[in-house]
């Protein structure tokens, strides 16, 4: 499966990302790829487990980053959501949030082990 064809089954912005790696396909397959390779999400799934807030924020926003760099448009949402959650002090919404986030990681980590 192509860098293309995996965006388009995710519905995700494909020419967005092709340009921001200056038209540069292998280098986009190759930081796409090394996304699987990222302990961030491990580390919020920790942080979630453990209650722990100020890490929920930081590994949260860091996926957010990843995520929108990569053009990741529904885990940078969920990630986001959680972000604010967690800055807003509304603990009560983690768990919906996070479920959400869970499902979209899944998702984006599923289709991209499908790379050529």
């Amino acid at each position: 499966m192509t860098l293309k064809e995996v965006f388009d089954e995710l519905n995700f912005d494909y020419d967005s990302l092709y340009h921001r790696f200056s038209n540069n396909e292998a280098l986009a397959v190759r930081f796409t790829k090394k996304f699987l390779d990222s302990p961030v999400y491990a580390e919020l799934c920790s942080a979630v487990e453990t209650n722990d807030y100020e890490n929920i924020e930081t590994k949260a926003h860091t996926l957010k980053g990843i995520a929108g760099n990569l053009n990741f448009s529904t885990l940078f949402m969920s990630s986001d959501a959680l972000v604010k959650a967690v800055r807003a002090k509304e603990y009560q919404r983690i768990p919906n949030i996070f479920q959400q986030l869970k499902a979209d990681y899944e998702q984006v980590v599923t289709v991209i082990r499908k790379l050529d």
